[in-house]
């Protein structure tokens, strides 16, 4: 009796390595989409309040995980998450230039005063 042949890469065809190669990648990263879809539906385990410390919302893990199983729900989840800082950081930016404009308008009414007073 003899021991099964060991495959490698190095003993196939010179145009079979790089189709293996493909294959395994291609394995690999579904492998590796799996688990992050795994990771992400663990998210929704978290309150809502735990969630929001992430920055991200429960309804984004749900549209994260309701995206095709070739999808990687990490990446969707990631990208939501960064939307929503830029959104409110330009949300916080605007209200800091509306209290700019009120100190600034209620000083030239001050001002307009001290000299009508004057």
């Amino acid at each position: 009796m003899t021991a099964p042949a060991k495959t490698s890469l190095a003993l196939l065809p010179a145009t079979a390595a790089p189709a293996a190669s493909g294959v395994v990648a291609t394995l690999v990263r579904l492998w590796t989409r799996f688990q992050n879809r795994r990771d992400v539906a663990r998210l929704l385990e978290l309150d809502d309040h735990m969630l929001k410390d992430l920055g991200i919302a429960r309804g984004d893990v749900f549209e994260a995980l309701s995206e095709p199983v070739a999808a990687d729900p990490s990446e969707l989840l990631a990208a939501s998450a960064s939307e929503r800082r830029l959104t409110e950081r330009a949300r916080i930016r605007e209200s800091l230039r509306s209290v700019q404009v009120m100190k600034a308008a209620e000083q030239a009414v001050t001002a307009r005063s001290r000299a009508l007073a004057a």
